[in-house]
């Protein structure tokens, strides 16, 4: 029964930490990705200036995706910190490194 929960234990926290990193990369490339389209929009907008409106938005609606991506940094962090910090292989073996 104590291995059964163990393993359980393992799966789980192997789950968190693929997730954790899963976010983490996603919300680089989608903030490098977002970065270079609104310095394109922004470049664009200097010769066809009827598009200036759409860079404001634009860039409007970038800072509200940072805070997005902060706020569930903040979840994590606090995910974290609730259930005493990180695992690390010396807790539950090589799941977690």
């Amino acid at each position: 029964m104590l291995a059964n929960l163990e393993t359980i234990l393992i799966d789980t926290t192997n789950v968190f930490f693929l997730l954790d990193k899963s976010i983490d990369k996603g919300n680089k490339t989608i903030d490098i990705a977002t970065t270079k389209l609104v310095d394109n929009m922004e470049e664009t907008a200097q010769i066809k200036t009827q598009y200036k409106a759409l860079v404001v938005k634009a860039k409007e609606t970038q800072n509200i995706t940072k805070e997005f991506y902060n706020y569930i940094n903040e979840v994590i962090d606090h995910m974290i910190e609730q259930s005493g910090g990180y695992y690390t292989a010396e807790n539950y073996g090589s799941c977690c490194v």
